[in-house]
């Protein structure tokens, strides 16, 4: 009842022309989860190609708690603002904490739970493609075979493609000749090698035997379980380099009882 007598004032006085002002008003918004039709025209009305990120992250949260339906220019507008966050960011020189890739992945994942055609509309903007966007791509629901599809064709055409693991990752799922040998040129990269290790083990080939021993060097556990069952599929393990690196890996696996256990069995074959 609170709720249904505030929500007109509310939307009657934004935007009132003052930042701070407006900001309270839409947090009063999202707080009642108005379900308005015309709240979520007003607030994404605030998004624009102009607005300061910040600002765009705390409407975004505003309309990720509204309730009201979800027309195709609010969509659109959701969409764009989504996507131009890491580029209003750089373009502004601003910091961003270790936690930024996590809350706008939860952001995310709550503006696609109540609006079902937007990984649709994100995917098909042409703004699309950027390394920070996979943390959207990962997201459940998303069309992760069409997402990759548009990593893979961006990554191909820009040599200075700043890639990262997770893009490694799901143009590893893709499963193709063409995206593999475009991972494989990234091994040279130590901040990627675990990811296109887990690449490479999915389809282990006799040439990336010297690539698996390596990765029992890994400090990650499931890096170590990944080259050690690769190794097994290739060809046992009997050389004598080759079995110090196994007995060397058994003393980074004990973190893991399951992942020990695997690295012993090869060992006791």
């Amino acid at each position: 009842a609170i709720a249904e007598l505030a929500s007109p004032v509310l939307r009657q006085a934004f935007p009132s022309g003052d930042a701070d002002l407006d900001r309270e008003l839409s947090r009063t918004l999202a707080l009642i989860e108005d379900n308005a039709p015309e709240s979520m025209a007003i607030i994404s009305d605030k998004l624009t190609e102009r607005s300061h990120p910040v600002a765009d992250v705390h409407y975004l949260i505003v309309l990720s708690r509204l309730r009201g339906p979800r027309t195709a220019n609010v969509t659109a507008t959701v969409a764009r603002a989504l996507l131009a966050l890491d580029r209003k960011v750089r373009d502004l020189d601003l910091n961003r904490d270790r936690n930024w890739p996590l809350r706008i992945s939860e952001l995310h994942r709550e503006l696609a739970r109540k609006d079902p055609n937007l990984n649709g509309a994100l995917v098909a903007s042409p703004e699309f493609g950027r390394p920070d966007h996979v943390l959207f791509a990962e997201n459940e629901g998303f069309d992760h075979f069409k997402a990759a599809e548009v990593f893979f064709n961006r990554a191909a055409g820009d040599e200075d493609y700043a890639w990262n693991p997770e893009i490694v990752r799901l143009l590893g799922a893709l499963g193709k000749q063409p995206s593999d040998a475009l991972v494989r040129r990234r091994w040279d990269d130590v901040a990627l090698r675990d990811a296109v290790l887990a690449v490479f083990a999915e389809r282990p080939e006799p040439g990336d035997r010297p690539r698996f021993l390596d990765g029992l060097a890994s400090p990650q556990v499931t890096t170590i379980a990944r080259s050690v069952a690769a190794l097994e599929v290739l060809a046992p393990v009997t050389e004598g380099a080759e079995v110090l690196a196994v007995v060397l890996a058994l003393g980074r696996a004990r973190a893991e009882t399951a992942q020990e256990e695997q690295v012993r069995a090869t060992l006791e074959r």
